[in-house]
């Protein structure tokens, strides 16, 4: 080997050999998770808290002041108008709770439960009780439940069920016939 090839063989080597050793602290890097102590999320979650608490109390001191300012400039009409757009949006809500509870209970008795039943009451609407129940009934025709085997069932001591078929049954017989047939002989 000439020189030069030489030197290109340890030229490779030494950086094979520092790359080999980068890999091992590359890998770590990125295994590391920063992780924030309990205490201080705990700290900052309740600071969080508290700014919400004291800007939902300033939000409702200036609606105070703007109403007690609104009767005094003689504008009962804004204030009027204020009033009747909370009591609706007040029972709209209720209305819609009232919706969501009937959609809720409408498909866990049609046998939907847990997670299906959240994502099923997105596909489900309607702004009557009877608009829901129909297309509750709808969605579990296109849907059906899934129906699950009770694991007590072939349990010890548990109910045990006649799960044969009528085939199963005709094959039976005829064994017993043959059993019975060829013992005699």
């Amino acid at each position: 080997m000439s020189e030069q090839e030489e030197v290109k063989e340890v030229e490779l080597n030494e950086q094979n050999s520092t790359d080999e050793s980068l890999k091992p602290e590359e890998q770590n890097e990125q295994v590391v998770v920063e992780k924030v102590p309990y205490d201080r999320f705990k700290s900052v979650n309740d600071a969080k808290k508290a700014a919400e608490q004291e800007l939902e109390l300033l939000r409702s001191q200036i609606a105070e002041q703007e109403a007690e300012k609104a009767k005094e400039e003689g504008r009962f009409k804004d204030l009027y108008e204020a009033e009747v757009a909370k009591r609706e949006a007040a029972e709209k809500a209720k209305t819609q709770l009232e919706l969501d509870h009937l959609k809720a209970e409408g498909l866990a008795k049609a046998g939907f439960t847990g997670e299906r039943l959240e994502k099923a009451k997105n596909f489900v609407d309607g702004s009557s009780p009877e608009e829901i129940q129909s297309k509750i009934a709808e969605f579990s025709e296109l849907i059906p439940t899934e129906s699950y085997i009770d694991p007590s069932v072939n349990a010890p001591g548990g109910q045990k069920v006649n799960t044969q078929t009528s085939k199963d049954k005709a094959e039976e017989v005829g064994r017993e016939a043959a059993r019975r047939f060829f013992k005699k002989k």
